[in-house]
């Protein structure tokens, strides 16, 4: 009975060791835990940061295997993770890495590398980075502030306003500045309105790399259509970044100007002369003497008594500045017009402009009158051919009877 007592006792007593141990091993297990939780074991010296969007933050943690045996440690972000569309990766000894081995008591480095989107709204992001073990787990609280970041651009050019003939071409210098703090891929464009696209222009430079505070200058070149009027035309530069987020705009002015000549140089023949019924060429040649090309070009002739008249061609759609163009002017005077001098006025104009007006005379004579003077003719033959046989008869003493 007493053996049986004492039995009890040391079972007891076994009993109460066993809890105490375990109530040491469970202290000393929470311990462990809290301790990692509140990130002793991991290491950072830059936890907070403070970037901008689009950038890339490094953080360099070290780490301590806090347990007596070695351990596989999964890398993560999570409680709380990172922001949609936010991209963390772990790199070991120059490896990405999502998983690491340490040895017990073993103090390792690893960089994690977090990439802000630029869409990034600014604003401070808490994540908690977890390195969990088979045998211990450790965590880390890190904090990146996202701020805003200073951009701006702008166009302009030196040259407001340029006065240009119509014909010719023309060039602005523009000038393209990145004002913010961060590398910047421009893109130029032109706002082109319905009288505009006709124009052929172009940049130097449709695309631009700028490194914050840097500009460059590129130039403009425009060539308007030959025929266009004489106007102010506003031209619409603008200027973006590639994301759209910024833009910029400027205004220069092309002027178009003509200079007109229009002038008769030549007519040919200098004293043309034409039988009534008959007709006659008459060549006129027009120049350009000025400096823009004109459009719808004509001669206009007018006579007093010629009526018929004929010009070929009608008009020349476009002459350029110093060329010619030659018209030929039929004259054609009525069989019953008075043979005398008639004088014909010409005009060159256009539609732009009217040139002076030249005279020249024709001269309108009777036609010959064939008919009758083959008639004369063929009596005067006649005549002298029956004087001739009177001569051989009277000569031959022969004697003509008629038979009646």
């Amino acid at each position: 009975m007493s053996g049986l007592t004492v039995n009890t006792k040391a079972t007891y007593i076994s009993i109460l060791q066993f809890s105490v141990i375990l109530a040491i091993l469970l202290a000393f297990s929470l311990h462990g835990v809290a301790a990692l939780e509140d990130g002793t074991e991991i290491k950072a010296d830059d936890y907070w940061q403070v970037t901008s969007p689009g950038s890339t933050v490094a953080f360099d943690l070290r780490f301590k295997n806090p347990s007596a045996y070695y351990d596989d440690f999964f890398l993560y972000v999570e409680n709380p993770p990172l922001p949609e569309n936010w991209v963390a990766s772990f790199y070991f000894d120059g490896k990405k890495v999502k998983g690491i081995g340490v040895e017990a008591n073993q103090t390792v480095n690893v960089a994690l590398l977090v990439k802000v989107p630029e869409d990034a709204v600014p604003g401070d992001y808490r994540f908690r980075v977890q390195f969990a073990g088979r045998y211990a787990n450790a965590t880390r609280a890190l904090t990146v502030t996202v701020e805003s970041v200073l951009r701006g651009i702008s166009v302009a050019s030196p040259i407001q306003s340029q006065s240009i003939l119509t014909g010719r071409s023309s060039s602005f210098p523009i000038l393209v500045t990145n004002n913010g703090l961060q590398n910047e891929t421009i893109l130029l464009m032109l706002n082109r309105t319905s009288e505009l696209m006709p124009w052929d222009m172009s940049f130097s430079e449709n695309e631009l790399t700028l490194a914050p505070r840097e500009d460059r200058l590129i130039m403009l070149s425009i060539k308007p259509p030959t025929i266009v009027r004489e106007d102010y035309y506003p031209i619409n530069i603008m200027a973006s970044t590639r994301d759209g987020k910024v833009k910029a705009t400027t205004e220069v002015t092309v002027r178009i100007l003509g200079s007109y000549l229009l002038e008769i140089v030549g007519i040919q023949p200098i004293n043309p002369q034409v039988n009534s019924g008959e007709k006659i060429d008459v060549i006129v040649t027009v120049r350009n003497m000025g400096e823009s090309p004109l459009t719808r070009v004509r001669l206009k002739v007018t006579s007093g008594g010629i009526s018929n008249i004929l010009i070929t061609p009608l008009d020349v759609l476009v002459l350029e500045p110093f060329a010619d163009v030659s018209f030929y002017v039929r004259l054609s005077p009525n069989s019953g017009l008075t043979p005398g001098d008639y004088v014909i006025d010409v005009q060159a104009e256009s539609s732009e402009v009217e040139g002076g007006v030249r005279a020249f005379v024709v001269s309108v004579t009777s036609p010959v009158p064939w008919f009758w003077i083959s008639i004369g003719v063929t009596i005067v033959a006649t005549g002298i051919a029956v004087i001739a046989i009177e001569r051989l008869i009277s000569r031959f003493g022969i004697t003509l009877k008629i038979r009646r």
